[in-house]
This record gives C-alpha cells, sequence and structure tokens, in this order.
C-alpha cells in the first residue's frame, strides 16, 4: 500500500470514526487498513528539501550549506526523482550513488535494486512517472519543476 505523509491524519481520524476536517491534504485509507476493499493509489508523492536551517530554528548539523532539493513518485515498482539542477546524488551529503553531470532524473527498480544503490538515468517508464509527477506538483502548486528541472 503505498501512503503519504497526509494520508496519516485522515486515516487516523478515519479509524477512529471522527469528522475529517475540510480542506485537508490526504485520502482515508482506514479501509484498507481495516482489510476492508478500496480503491488504491497508483502513486505516492515525496519530496525533500535540506540545508543549512533559517536563523533562529534549532540548530543541526547540515553537511551541506546549499541544501538538496527534489520531488518524485514512487509506485509498488519504482522510486522516480527528479533533483535540483546541481545535486549529484538523491541521498544528503552525497552519500550513495552519483549522479552524472548534467542528469536530474533518477528511477529505481525498488524489486531488482531495493537498497537503490543503482540508479537508471535512462528507461521507458521515467516519462510516465514523470506526468505523473508533473500532475503532483500541479495539484500542489510547487513550482519545483520550473525552478529546478533542466
Amino acid at each position: 500500500m503505498l501512503l503519504n505523509t497526509p494520508d496519516t491524519m485522515p486515516s487516523l481520524l478515519g479509524l477512529m470514526g471522527c469528522a475529517i476536517p475540510a480542506g485537508r491534504q490526504g485520502r482515508n485509507y482506514s479501509a484498507v487498513m481495516r482489510g476492508q476493499p478500496m480503491a488504491r493509489p497508483a502513486h505516492a508523492f515525496f519530496a525533500l528539501n535540506s540545508g543549512a536551517p533559517e536563523p533562529g530554528m534549532t540548530p543541526y548539523d547540515f553537511p551541506d550549506e546549499r541544501g538538496q532539493y527534489w520531488r518524485g513518485v514512487r509506485t509498488a515498482r519504482y522510486t522516480y526523482a527528479v533533483v535540483d539542477g546541481t545535486a549529484r546524488s538523491i541521498y544528503h551529503g552525497g552519500r550513495g550513488p552519483r549522479f552524472p553531470d548534467g542528469v536530474n532524473r533518477v528511477l529505481f527498480d525498488n524489486e531488482a535494486d531495493p537498497y537503490q544503490m543503482q540508479p537508471m538515468h535512462r528507461h521507458p517508464v521515467m516519462d510516465d512517472l514523470h506526468a505523473a509527477l508533473r500532475h503532483w506538483l500541479a495539484g500542489l502548486g510547487d513550482d519545483f519543476l520550473e525552478r529546478y528541472y533542466r
């Protein structure tokens, strides 16, 4: 089951039999959690904004003051992400698999590569997942692709 973080509150409220406030993001998947049939999503959206905290925020040890930004979608089989134009890896601090210069899209096959150590930079499914990502971002009013996708 693909579940987004915003789905947590509506699902927990659904499990408790409480009304879900209008205008909230996320879907109520309490039926699935109870073992009842329900339409399941084809993708889950995810995002990362990292970097040094703003002045006055709780200090954390961020090794990269510039920060790193990416957005993506996950399906049962694949994880697809678009990173900002300068990131070399989707892992903070550059740990993990590296991207070649000029590459800012990545796909992982979660069945063949469950630890996401072998990024694919070309694969036929990437265009479909990119369209799904565009749909998610449009619904959220997020201009990430306009800012970072080249």
